[in-house]
């Protein structure tokens, strides 16, 4: 659930974070160039698709929320246009591993 002013500081990045990978780049109005970018990458599960993906959740991760350091992020194609991420990050000096599936 999510709540508008998460006061648990892993709760409030993990809520950030869903919020960044589940939002399709130039969709919000004011910041054009928030989120992620998948139409490309999604169909093509070529090594370098699979490189940009991951460099690009990474660089928006790291721009929008700076409280989260991914350590370690790991991407499976599952079946045609569906993707699981697997992300390992640190806050507060706690590491956490997150699974997101991306469709």
């Amino acid at each position: 659930m999510f709540s508008l002013v998460e006061q648990d500081t892993v709760k409030s990045v993990l809520q950030n974070i869903r919020i960044i990978l589940s939002t399709p780049r130039g969709t919000v109005p004011h910041r054009p160039d928030f989120a992620i970018d998948y139409k490309d990458l999604l169909d093509n599960p070529t090594p370098l698709s699979i490189g940009k993906l991951k460099a690009t959740i990474v660089d928006a991760i790291e721009t929008y929320e700076p409280r989260a350091r991914v350590k370690a992020i790991d991407v499976r194609y599952t079946e045609a246009g569906h993707v699981e991420i697997r992300l390992v990050f640190e806050v507060e000096g706690e590491e956490l591993t997150w699974t997101y599936a991306l469709q």
